[in-house]
């Protein structure tokens, strides 16, 4: 692919940030606003090595977010009794 069809491709994050922005994700926005920067810098100035690090670092923070938000949610599942895979019904015995 043409360095200019890898810079087209980054533009796909745009749509995680507005969704994120809607759902009120706000850090999820920034996050994805910054691999969008990076990536296209990235993209541009493929063999340098600091933008690669910085590419590498902001794709390790919207992990990291995404596990945390992740381990929120479930907790706060369990915590309230639904989600969290327990189904959260009665448990009847067959009798």
């Amino acid at each position: 692919m043409s360095r200019q069809g890898t810079v087209y491709s980054s533009f796909v994050f745009l749509t995680n940030v507005i969704v994120a922005y809607i759902y009120q994700y706000y850090i999820y926005a920034v996050l994805f606003g910054a691999l969008f920067a990076t990536s296209i810098v990235v993209h541009v100035n493929e063999h340098n090595l600091f933008t690669n690090i910085l590419d590498k670092c902001v794709i390790s923070c919207i992990v990291l977010y995404g596990g945390y938000v992740f381990f929120q949610k479930c907790r706060d599942g369990l915590t309230r009794g639904g989600g969290g895979g327990g189904g959260g019904g009665v448990l009847v015995s067959p009798q």
